[in-house]
């Protein structure tokens, strides 16, 4: 079978046609389908084209959807919209750092005060789109073939799970992990793997998540690689070719940070 794989869409549909176009995706007459390693929505501004985009795909079963932080990030808004009733303790969090509540907002058509005032209305408008009814859903943890893995941000490991009180899984044992221990793995991201010699599986990981810019920079050794705090993209240089997939032992990063590149990453695969 032939793979599209893409990661980190983050709403920027036409960055993503011009990079699926760009690979041939369109025009390929053999068997295909596309895979989207997390990270769908929040950012960009068309949700409602990418909305459509992946749901034709799922009607087709042409498409294996990763799920992310993002997805986790919309499900927990919405309990949390109810939660904090009445407060603007949401319109000042990490769901609007991270542009949930602009997806909130742009598919319900919600003010800041509406999500104030009439929380239940506004969650009981996004839970009935497509996106939250259909795609989540249809979201895995991972997705495996004979020869790669493919995740958000790097499979459930002891170092990615410190936090809980619980034992976590072994490495061995990740297929096994449970939902909690998916959830801090999204979180994760492969610099951890390349800086800290944390383990990595017999089978090559394709992950989005952390943009594969920072890998560039941290093989190059570049100033801003040393300097620069992990995740900090004030000094990000636009030049595309440093946002373009990053490969190295046993790992293929391939988001392309859109919101600053302007760029989305595919690569193919057949296995």
């Amino acid at each position: 079978m032939k793979y599209y794989v893409v990661s980190d869409i983050h709403s920027f549909y036409t960055p993503l046609r011009a990079a699926l176009k760009e690979a041939g995706y369109f025009s390929d007459p053999e068997p295909h389908k596309l895979v989207v390693c997390g990270d769908i929505f929040d950012r960009g501004n068309e949700p409602f084209e990418t909305e459509e985009f992946i749901c034709k795909l799922l009607e087709r079963d042409e498409v294996i959807i990763v799920r992310g932080n993002h997805e986790d990030l919309m499900m927990s808004l919405l309990e949390d919209v109810e939660i904090f009733e009445g407060t603007s303790t949401i319109l000042h969090s990490h769901y609007e750092h991270n542009g949930t509540v602009r997806t909130l907002q742009r598919f319900t058509g919600a003010s800041n005060r509406d999500i104030c005032e009439r929380p239940s209305e506004v969650v009981a408008k996004m839970r009935k789109t497509e996106y939250v009814r259909t795609i989540i859903p249809a979201a895995r943890d991972w997705f495996e073939t004979e020869t790669y893995i493919f995740v958000h941000g790097w499979i459930p490991c002891r170092e990615a799970n410190e936090m809980l009180d619980e034992q976590p899984p072994t490495f061995k044992e990740w297929r096994k992990a449970c939902r909690i221990d998916w959830e801090c793995a999204r979180w994760m991201d492969y610099l951890n793997v390349l800086k800290n010699g944390l383990p990595k599986p017999d089978k090559t990981v394709i992950c989005g998540h952390r943009s594969a810019s920072y890998g560039h920079e941290l093989f190059k050794n570049t100033a801003n690689a040393r300097k620069r705090p992990a995740g900090d993209l004030r000094d990000e240089s636009r030049e595309p070719s440093r946002f373009r997939p990053f490969y190295a032992d046993g790992l293929i990063a391939i988001d392309a940070c859109t919101v600053v590149s302007g760029i989305t990453n595919c690569i193919v695969i057949e296995d």
